[in-house]
Parts: structure tokens; C-alpha cells; sequence
């Protein structure tokens, strides 16, 4: 018969584990996806008024909802491999500078 033995093992949820300044990595991180949500969800909002100026139809209304999603998401596998090679807060800063950037130019 085998018998269980039980171990009790260092965790990931140590608190001697992790970075130091985990905290505050986690922080940035989460303001910049409330960025990207922010944008999306201003594009929503935007939407009577877009249909009001332009005459938009449902279809193309939906294209313009649709393209921000595709962008991103095109976006994201260069830049997830820009991150590997040459370091995520680099390419966390460029992207971040790169949306700086053309929503200035929006206005």
C-alpha cells in the first residue's frame, strides 16, 4: 500500500517572493488597459453622433466599432514579440507613446 506524505512547499504567494515593486508594475499595467477600455468605450459613446454627422449606417457604424478591436489586436502580436526581444516596458512605453500620440492628433 503507498502511503500520501504530505509537503508543505514554498508558494508563488509568498510574500518573500516577487519584485519589489510589484505593486506599483501591477498599477501601470492596469492604467494602461483602462486606457485602451477608456478609448473603446468613448468610441461607444461617440457613435449617435457619428451616425448623426456622417449618415452612418448600422453596417458601417459596426465597421468603425469593429476596426479599433482589429487594430489592437494586429498590434498586438508584433508588439508582444518587440517585448521579448527587446523588453516589455520598453515596448509598454512605445506603445503607450504611439496612442499619445495619434489621439493628439485626433483632436
Amino acid at each position: 500500500m503507498l502511503e500520501k506524505t504530505s509537503r508543505i512547499s514554498k508558494t508563488a504567494f509568498d510574500e518573500s517572493d516577487g519584485h519589489p515593486a510589484r505593486s506599483r508594475i501591477l498599477a501601470v499595467l492596469v492604467l494602461s488597459l483602462v486606457i485602451v477600455v477608456a478609448a473603446n468605450a468613448s468610441l461607444n459613446l461617440a457613435l449617435p453622433t457619428l451616425d448623426e454627422e456622417l449618415g452612418a449606417s448600422a453596417r458601417q457604424l459596426q465597421w468603425i466599432v469593429d476596426s479599433y478591436a482589429i487594430v489592437f489586436a494586429g498590434l498586438l502580436l508584433p508588439f508582444g514579440a518587440l517585448g521579448d526581444r527587446f523588453g516589455r516596458k520598453g515596448a509598454l512605453q512605445l506603445g503607450l507613446l504611439i496612442y499619445a500620440l495619434a489621439a493628439s492628433c485626433v483632436n
